[in-house]
């Protein structure tokens, strides 16, 4: 997993190893979202 996490180039601040992969396994490749905006929309976490 750390070796995914790794190859992926992708920081998560203050997960594990076991719960960041997790989370990527879920999301993807975060490019795919234009703005920090569509991502957040998508996770839940947006505010208005």
């Amino acid at each position: 997993m750390r070796d995914a996490l790794a190859a992926s180039r992708t920081s998560l601040p203050g997960l594990g190893a076991v719960l960041a992969a997790k989370g990527l396994g879920h999301i993807g490749d975060v490019t795919r979202f234009p703005t920090e905006h569509h991502f957040a929309g998508y996770t839940g976490s947006a505010t208005c």
